[in-house]
Protein backbone atom coordinates (compact mmCIF):
# COMPACT_ATOMS: atom_id res chain seq x y z
CA UNK A 1 0.00 0.00 0.00
CA UNK A 2 1.40 3.36 -1.03
CA UNK A 3 0.32 6.83 0.04
CA UNK A 4 -0.39 7.66 -3.62
CA UNK A 5 -2.79 4.73 -3.88
CA UNK A 6 -4.56 5.73 -0.66
CA UNK A 7 -4.85 9.34 -1.83
CA UNK A 8 -6.24 8.48 -5.27
CA UNK A 9 -8.90 5.95 -4.28
CA UNK A 10 -11.95 6.42 -2.11
CA UNK A 11 -12.72 3.99 0.69
CA UNK A 12 -14.83 1.62 -1.41
CA UNK A 13 -12.27 1.52 -4.22
CA UNK A 14 -9.42 0.96 -1.79
CA UNK A 15 -11.33 -1.87 -0.12
CA UNK A 16 -11.89 -3.49 -3.52
CA UNK A 17 -8.19 -3.32 -4.43
CA UNK A 18 -7.22 -4.83 -1.07
CA UNK A 19 -9.85 -7.53 -1.60
CA UNK A 20 -8.39 -8.25 -5.05
CA UNK A 21 -4.94 -8.77 -3.55
CA UNK A 22 -6.36 -10.88 -0.71
CA UNK A 23 -8.00 -13.06 -3.36
CA UNK A 24 -4.58 -13.56 -4.95
CA UNK A 25 -3.28 -14.73 -1.56
CA UNK A 26 -6.28 -16.98 -0.95
CA UNK A 27 -5.88 -18.56 -4.40
CA UNK A 28 -2.18 -19.18 -3.80
CA UNK A 29 -1.21 -17.15 -6.86
CA UNK A 30 2.17 -16.12 -5.47
CA UNK A 31 3.24 -19.77 -5.26
CA UNK A 32 1.56 -20.80 -8.51
CA UNK A 33 3.04 -17.99 -10.59
CA UNK A 34 6.48 -18.34 -9.00
CA UNK A 35 6.51 -22.04 -9.86
CA UNK A 36 5.16 -21.36 -13.34
CA UNK A 37 7.93 -18.80 -13.92
CA UNK A 38 10.66 -21.43 -13.54
CA UNK A 39 10.74 -22.61 -17.15
CA UNK A 40 10.51 -19.14 -18.76
CA UNK A 41 13.22 -17.84 -16.43
CA UNK A 42 15.60 -20.75 -17.04
CA UNK A 43 15.05 -20.74 -20.81
CA UNK A 44 15.62 -16.98 -20.94
CA UNK A 45 18.84 -17.37 -18.95
CA UNK A 46 20.11 -20.10 -21.26
CA UNK A 47 19.16 -18.08 -24.35
CA UNK A 48 21.03 -15.01 -23.09
CA UNK A 49 24.06 -17.09 -22.15
CA UNK A 50 24.17 -18.79 -25.53
CA UNK A 51 23.70 -15.44 -27.22
CA UNK A 52 26.66 -14.01 -25.33
CA UNK A 53 28.73 -17.02 -26.40
CA UNK A 54 27.98 -16.25 -30.04
CA UNK A 55 28.36 -12.49 -29.55
CA UNK A 56 31.82 -12.68 -28.03
CA UNK A 57 33.05 -15.13 -30.63
CA UNK A 58 34.71 -14.12 -33.85
CA UNK A 59 31.60 -15.36 -35.68
CA UNK A 60 29.48 -12.53 -34.31
CA UNK A 61 32.27 -10.04 -34.99
CA UNK A 62 32.49 -11.06 -38.63
CA UNK A 63 28.77 -11.13 -39.43
CA UNK A 64 27.14 -8.65 -37.03
CA UNK A 65 29.88 -6.28 -35.99
CA UNK A 66 29.76 -7.63 -32.44
CA UNK A 67 32.27 -7.32 -29.66
CA UNK A 68 35.25 -9.64 -30.14
CA UNK A 69 37.10 -7.99 -27.31
CA UNK A 70 40.51 -9.57 -27.51
CA UNK A 71 40.29 -11.26 -30.90
CA UNK A 72 41.61 -14.51 -29.43
CA UNK A 73 38.37 -16.36 -28.77
CA UNK A 74 39.39 -19.25 -31.00
CA UNK A 75 42.90 -19.44 -29.58
CA UNK A 76 41.95 -22.28 -27.24
CA UNK A 77 41.28 -24.63 -30.13
CA UNK A 78 38.63 -27.31 -30.32
CA UNK A 79 36.89 -26.62 -26.99
CA UNK A 80 35.81 -23.13 -28.03
CA UNK A 81 34.73 -24.39 -31.44
CA UNK A 82 32.57 -27.08 -29.85
CA UNK A 83 31.04 -24.50 -27.48
CA UNK A 84 30.26 -22.18 -30.36
CA UNK A 85 28.71 -24.97 -32.43
CA UNK A 86 26.59 -26.03 -29.46
CA UNK A 87 25.46 -22.43 -28.89
CA UNK A 88 24.46 -21.92 -32.53
CA UNK A 89 22.42 -25.15 -32.52
CA UNK A 90 20.90 -24.81 -29.04
CA UNK A 91 19.98 -21.12 -29.09
CA UNK A 92 16.97 -21.49 -31.47
CA UNK A 93 15.71 -24.36 -29.32
CA UNK A 94 15.95 -22.42 -26.06
CA UNK A 95 14.47 -19.32 -27.71
CA UNK A 96 11.46 -21.32 -28.94
CA UNK A 97 11.09 -22.86 -25.49
CA UNK A 98 11.20 -19.38 -23.95
CA UNK A 99 8.46 -18.08 -26.26
CA UNK A 100 6.19 -21.08 -25.69
CA UNK A 101 6.66 -21.22 -21.91
CA UNK A 102 6.29 -17.46 -21.49
CA UNK A 103 3.10 -17.44 -23.56
CA UNK A 104 1.64 -20.20 -21.37
CA UNK A 105 2.82 -18.38 -18.25
CA UNK A 106 1.16 -15.12 -19.24
CA UNK A 107 -2.05 -16.82 -20.30
CA UNK A 108 -2.14 -18.48 -16.87
CA UNK A 109 -1.56 -15.06 -15.31
CA UNK A 110 -4.54 -13.62 -17.19
CA UNK A 111 -6.77 -16.45 -15.97
CA UNK A 112 -5.64 -15.95 -12.39
CA UNK A 113 -6.29 -12.21 -12.72
CA UNK A 114 -9.92 -12.77 -13.66
CA UNK A 115 -10.19 -15.20 -10.75
CA UNK A 116 -8.76 -12.57 -8.38
CA UNK A 117 -11.29 -10.04 -9.67
CA UNK A 118 -14.08 -12.50 -8.93
CA UNK A 119 -12.61 -13.31 -5.52
CA UNK A 120 -12.19 -9.63 -4.70
CA UNK A 121 -15.82 -8.98 -5.56
CA UNK A 122 -16.87 -11.88 -3.33
CA UNK A 123 -14.92 -10.31 -0.45
CA UNK A 124 -15.87 -6.64 -0.83
CA UNK A 125 -19.29 -7.20 -2.42
CA UNK A 126 -19.01 -4.38 -4.95
CA UNK A 127 -18.04 -5.06 -8.58
CA UNK A 128 -18.60 -1.38 -9.36
CA UNK A 129 -16.00 -0.29 -6.78
CA UNK A 130 -13.32 -2.53 -8.26
CA UNK A 131 -14.19 -1.41 -11.79
CA UNK A 132 -13.94 2.22 -10.68
CA UNK A 133 -10.58 1.55 -9.02
CA UNK A 134 -9.22 -0.09 -12.18
CA UNK A 135 -10.35 2.86 -14.26
CA UNK A 136 -8.78 5.34 -11.83
CA UNK A 137 -5.46 3.49 -11.69
CA UNK A 138 -5.34 3.03 -15.46
CA UNK A 139 -5.97 6.71 -16.17
CA UNK A 140 -3.39 7.83 -13.62
CA UNK A 141 -0.12 9.34 -14.87
CA UNK A 142 2.56 6.68 -15.00
CA UNK A 143 6.02 7.04 -13.47
CA UNK A 144 9.16 7.22 -15.58
CA UNK A 145 10.37 3.83 -14.34
CA UNK A 146 8.30 0.84 -13.31
CA UNK A 147 10.03 -1.74 -11.14
CA UNK A 148 7.32 -4.24 -12.07
CA UNK A 149 9.00 -4.64 -15.47
CA UNK A 150 12.35 -5.55 -13.91
CA UNK A 151 11.87 -9.29 -13.57
CA UNK A 152 9.45 -11.87 -14.91
CA UNK A 153 6.87 -12.74 -12.27
CA UNK A 154 6.56 -9.29 -10.69
CA UNK A 155 4.06 -7.64 -13.01
CA UNK A 156 1.78 -10.70 -12.87
CA UNK A 157 1.21 -10.08 -9.16
CA UNK A 158 0.15 -6.42 -9.60
CA UNK A 159 -3.44 -5.21 -9.91
CA UNK A 160 -2.76 -3.47 -13.26
CA UNK A 161 0.19 -4.02 -15.64
CA UNK A 162 1.83 -0.69 -16.45
CA UNK A 163 4.51 -1.90 -18.83
CA UNK A 164 7.11 0.76 -19.55
CA UNK A 165 9.56 0.24 -22.36
CA UNK A 166 13.30 0.52 -21.72
CA UNK A 167 14.92 3.88 -22.24
CA UNK A 168 15.34 4.11 -26.00
CA UNK A 169 17.52 7.21 -25.80
CA UNK A 170 20.54 5.12 -24.80
CA UNK A 171 22.32 4.23 -28.05
CA UNK A 172 23.19 0.55 -28.53
CA UNK A 173 26.83 -0.41 -28.63
CA UNK A 174 26.71 -2.27 -31.92
CA UNK A 175 24.70 -4.45 -34.27
CA UNK A 176 24.59 -7.33 -31.82
CA UNK A 177 23.05 -5.09 -29.14
CA UNK A 178 20.54 -3.71 -31.64
CA UNK A 179 19.64 -7.26 -32.62
CA UNK A 180 19.09 -8.13 -28.96
CA UNK A 181 16.84 -5.09 -28.50
CA UNK A 182 14.89 -6.00 -31.62
CA UNK A 183 14.45 -9.56 -30.35
CA UNK A 184 13.07 -8.20 -27.08
CA UNK A 185 10.70 -5.88 -28.93
CA UNK A 186 9.45 -8.65 -31.21
CA UNK A 187 8.86 -11.07 -28.35
CA UNK A 188 6.87 -8.47 -26.42
CA UNK A 189 4.64 -7.95 -29.46
CA UNK A 190 4.21 -11.68 -30.08
CA UNK A 191 3.55 -12.70 -26.49
CA UNK A 192 0.20 -12.06 -24.78
CA UNK A 193 0.06 -9.49 -22.02
CA UNK A 194 0.42 -10.58 -18.41
CA UNK A 195 -2.95 -9.02 -17.56
CA UNK A 196 -6.27 -8.98 -19.43
CA UNK A 197 -7.18 -5.69 -21.05
CA UNK A 198 -8.52 -3.34 -18.38
CA UNK A 199 -11.60 -2.56 -20.49
CA UNK A 200 -12.42 -6.28 -20.64
CA UNK A 201 -12.03 -6.57 -16.88
CA UNK A 202 -14.27 -3.54 -16.33
CA UNK A 203 -16.88 -4.99 -18.72
CA UNK A 204 -16.87 -8.29 -16.83
CA UNK A 205 -17.26 -6.45 -13.53
CA UNK A 206 -20.10 -4.37 -14.99
CA UNK A 207 -21.92 -7.59 -15.89
CA UNK A 208 -21.45 -8.83 -12.34
CA UNK A 209 -22.79 -5.55 -10.96
CA UNK A 210 -25.80 -5.71 -13.27
CA UNK A 211 -26.55 -9.27 -12.20
CA UNK A 212 -26.17 -8.26 -8.54
CA UNK A 213 -28.53 -5.31 -8.97
CA UNK A 214 -31.16 -7.52 -10.58
CA UNK A 215 -30.84 -10.05 -7.78
CA UNK A 216 -31.28 -7.37 -5.11
CA UNK A 217 -34.39 -5.90 -6.73
CA UNK A 218 -37.61 -6.90 -4.90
Amino acid sequence: MTTALVDQLDDAELDSVIAHELAHLKNGDAFVMTAAAFLPTVSALFTRTLGKTVQYSGLCHWFLGGDDRDGTWFAGGNIQMVMLLFAVIAMPVTAALYLASTACYRLLSRIREYAADAGGVAICGSPAALASALETLTDDQRPDRDIRTAETGVRELCVVPHAIAPDEQTPPEGRAERLARRWQSVTERLLPGSHPDVDDRIAALAERQSALDQYEQP
